[in-house]
């Protein structure tokens, strides 16, 4: 057999079933932090049951009595019911036990506070104060009611309440009262004072104002007029005070004022009897006259008239016009016055009497003449007037050239006049003057020709009255004419409007400068013939030419064309002369021979040529200083053995020094004897002749 074994097994997995009570709560009644608690024997209180075997309990709090710290603590006992089965099967619950706190928490506030409003507000300023609170439990602090500490409160009385609530919700309670009191016056400022004239015709003026403009920390202020006329009333003449007053609604108030001045500043008015004329009376430079007095009025009452300028009526009025002035004056010392006027004719002209017509010549270089006269008398039956010019020129003036007349006229004290008159004539005695007349000049003769261009400056002139005199040409070439060789005189003449003249002249030399040019015929060789070797030799005469005319033309040395020539070399010098006296010369060589081949007769022609005028050097003269004033240097170039003669001649052509001979490059002339001017120096050799011109000049 076999056998096999099944082993089924139950399982309790039910467990056990527990009732545990309820939670409880314990006060704490010592009022401290701890308190003694009693935990009962939950084991016998519980009643647990199972479906199997017994039930095993535990308690882990064990029953009895225990001390606990703290309001509010709590003890959790746990119970646990346990089966008998494998495994066991458990059942737990607990029960807590609340320690509760029954003792209120200590609140403490501030003491109650009085406070003032704040600058410009109507709160306070922001008020700090402190609410502490005690328990054996924590404890929190609410505001119930009022403000937070560190506000700022309203004016009046606030209540302020404060709540402490422990951890046990035990609660307590404090309040204090912060009474804001209002202590600033309200402020009210008014217009500022106003000035016034009084109205058209009235001693008083409509006057309108603003309302003052007042403020307060507080609201509800209220403002009130408590002196003076409300805005829009007529003010009378003077000062019055307004005054307005602000009240808050703590009864504080402040008041302002301001004043209204009318001032008067109407003048019074015053009127003047009407304008008096009269005649002097009958002898006198006077007369007595009677008038009424002016009156016055005003807008407001106390305007006086009085006189206070003129004679008063029924007194002596003096011939002419007499302002009398009355015036008004009012209340406030405002004026105003009128005038009128009395007025004593004269009737009486005065008489005038007057100098004698007087001639005069213009002072020197004047177109004027300074006159003095005796001032005019007058009479008349009146004192007072005198004597004015009415036209002319006064006594001690310049007077111009010609006829002025001169009125004077008296004047008596009442305005009566006459007149008288005398005449002044001043005489233009005095010439005009040149003041340019060129001054004489010397040129010489434009190349080639025998006249020159001459310009010169036109000559002005004035005079000592204007306008300047009338210059004209009397006489002579114009300026930037063709002058002729030889002195020219110019004249102008200048006239002023008096018909007085003044004369210009001058001159105007021409002077030739220029030698003429002369031309020999050429070198004659002949053979001579006879004993005595002679030859008649017949050539044609030089040609000479000038810029002016030639005067002569003549055989210095040498013979004559048809003359006889002896045997040897002849030579002929021929002199061209013009028409200024300058000179030029030529010479040709006349050879006879007896015999001689032509080869040495041109041989002995050309021997001879030295002297000719081709061979002969070029002579040159220099002058220095040129213009010259006392001694002049001559400078020669070209200056043979024989040498030279200088001679000085003037611009008509006379020699006014002697002679002089050169024989070196340099030598000196004296010209201090002679006047200035123009002068010509000639150098004359045997072969040549040079003539220069020299200025001479004592300025």
């Amino acid at each position: 057999t076999t056998t096999c074994t099944v082993v089924i097994t139950v399982n309790d997995d039910d467990a056990p079933t527990v009732t545990c009570p309820a939670n409880t709560a314990v006060i704490n009644t010592n009022g401290s932090g701890s308190s003694s608690i009693t935990i009962p024997d939950y084991i016998s209180m519980i009643s647990a049951t199972d479906n199997c075997s017994f039930v095993t309990e535990n308690q882990d709090v064990p029953a009895g009595a225990y001390s606990v710290s703290g309001d509010g603590a709590i003890v959790v006992v746990t119970y646990t019911a346990t089966d008998g089965a494998l495994p066991a099967n458990t059942t737990t619950c607990t029960v807590t036990i609340t320690v509760n706190d029954d003792n209120a928490p200590i609140i403490t506030c501030p003491a109650n506070q009085t406070l003032a409003t704040a600058l410009h507000q109507c709160v306070s300023q922001n008020f700090n104060y402190v609410v502490t609170a005690t328990d054996n439990t924590p404890v929190t602090t609410t505001l119930v009611s009022g403000l937070i500490s560190g506000s700022s409160f309203p004016t009046g009385a606030t209540t302020v309440v404060w709540k402490a609530t422990d951890s046990g919700g035990n609660t307590a309670t404090c309040s204090f009262t912060v009474t804001v009191n209002d202590g600033q016056n309200p402020s009210i400022v008014c217009p500022a004072n106003i000035q016034r004239s009084t109205d058209p015709g009235q001693c008083s003026a409509v006057t309108t104002y603003a309302s003052p403009i007042f403020s307060d920390n507080c609201t509800g202020v209220n403002v009130t007029r408590t002196q003076g006329l409300a805005s829009g009333a007529a003010f009378p003449k003077g000062v019055s005070m307004v005054e307005w007053k602000a009240t808050d609604a703590t009864g504080h108030s402040a008041v302002c004022q301001f004043t209204i001045t009318v001032n008067d500043t109407q003048s019074p008015s015053i009127v003047c009897p009407a304008n008096i004329v009269k005649n002097t009376d009958a002898g006198l430079c006077s007369a007595v006259v009677t008038y009424n007095g002016a009156a016055a009025s005003d807008n407001c009452a106390g305007a006086t008239a009085y006189k206070i300028n003129g004679p008063a009526s029924g007194a002596v009025f003096p011939q002419g016009t007499t302002s009398v002035v009355w015036q008004a004056t009012d209340g406030v010392g405002l004026t105003q016055r009128c005038t009128f006027t009395v007025t004593v004719n004269d009737g009486q002209i005065p008489t005038i009497t007057c100098p004698a017509n007087q001639v005069q010549n213009t002072n020197t270089d004047q177109c004027t003449a300074v006159i003095n006269y005796t001032t005019p008398t007058f009479t008349d039956n009146c004192t007072g007037g005198g004597v004015a010019i009415q036209s002319g020129i006064a006594s001690g003036s310049a007077f111009p050239k010609g006829i002025t007349t001169v009125v004077w006229r008296a004047t008596d004290a009442a305005g009566l006049t006459k007149t008288c008159l005398f005449k002044v004539t001043v005489n233009d005695a005095q010439a005009p003057i040149f003041t340019l007349c060129p001054s004489s000049q010397s040129v010489s003769t434009s190349n080639g020709q025998c006249n020159a261009m001459v310009t010169y400056t036109t000559p002005t002139a004035t005079d000592n009255c204007a306008p300047n005199p009338t210059v004209i040409k009397v006489s002579g070439l114009v300026s930037g004419a063709i002058f002729p060789k030889g002195v020219s005189a110019i004249v102008w003449r200048a006239t002023d409007k008096a018909g007085r003249t003044a004369i210009c002249s001058f001159t105007v030399t021409v002077t030739d400068a220029q030698l003429p040019t002369i031309t020999c015929p050429s070198n004659i060789a002949v053979t001579g013939n006879g004993p005595s070797c002679n030859a008649t030799v017949v050539y044609a005469n030089p040609t000479s030419t000038d810029n002016c005319a030639i005067q002569s033309t003549n055989l210095l040395s040498g013979l004559t064309s048809g003359s006889q020539f002896s045997q040897g070399a002849t030579i002929n010098v021929w002199r061209a002369t013009d028409n200024s006296g300058l000179s030029a010369t030529c010479s040709f060589t006349v050879t006879v021979s007896c015999g001689a081949s032509s080869e040495q007769l041109a041989v002995r022609s050309e021997e001879l040529g030295v002297l000719t005028t081709e061979n002969r050097p070029l002579l040159t003269m220099n002058l220095a200083p040129n213009p010259a004033t006392t001694q002049v240097q001559i400078t020669v170039d070209g200056l043979d053995e024989r040498g030279g003669d200088v001679v000085l001649f003037d611009m008509q052509g006379r020699m006014v020094g002697p002679q002089s001979k050169v024989h070196s490059p340099t030598s000196y002339i004296s010209v201090a004897d002679l006047p200035s001017g123009l002068y010509h120096v000639r150098l004359r050799t045997q072969h040549s002749v040079v003539t220069k011109r020299l200025m001479i000049n004592r300025l």
